[in-house]
């Protein structure tokens, strides 16, 4: 695991701890919705309702992106250190070389999933504006 870089307050990592992991889970689901947009928009037509769905879904994933992309309030290592509580919860704990290795490479990785939605958030923003304007 790696160490945290900055120190935090208890009440923002209360807060932030379950919002990123929740925040994660819920975002990798709307880049499913927004990766097969196409198939959506010529099964529901158009609609101001769709656009603001569109506006709500690139928020979503900006924020998320923004989180874990630039590491606000440690918001990746909250989510490293939750994700690993889980998978120790479960018995499963990274062993030997190559587990260490592979929890430590999952920092840059969520720092790299975090630009990804950052970009699509904003792709989906602009089209879900588009939209309602």
């Amino acid at each position: 695991m790696p160490k945290r870089r900055r120190t935090t307050h208890r009440l923002v990592d209360a807060v932030l701890g379950p919002a990123v992991q929740y925040g994660f889970i819920a975002s990798i689901a709307a880049a499913v919705f927004v990766i097969f947009n196409s198939a959506f928009d010529s099964l529901a037509g158009d609609g101001t309702w769709q656009a603001a769905l569109k506006l709500g879904m690139g928020l979503a994933l900006a924020g998320i992106g923004v989180l874990l992309a630039f590491d606000l309030h440690g918001a990746r290592w909250l989510l490293l250190s939750r994700l690993l509580g889980r998978a120790q919860a479960k018995g499963r704990e990274p062993a030997g070389f190559l587990g260490a290795v592979s929890w430590r490479m999952r920092n840059p990785l969520f720092a790299l999933i975090g630009f990804a939605w950052l970009a699509l958030g904003l792709l989906e923003v602009a089209r879900g504006a588009g939209g309602l304007f």
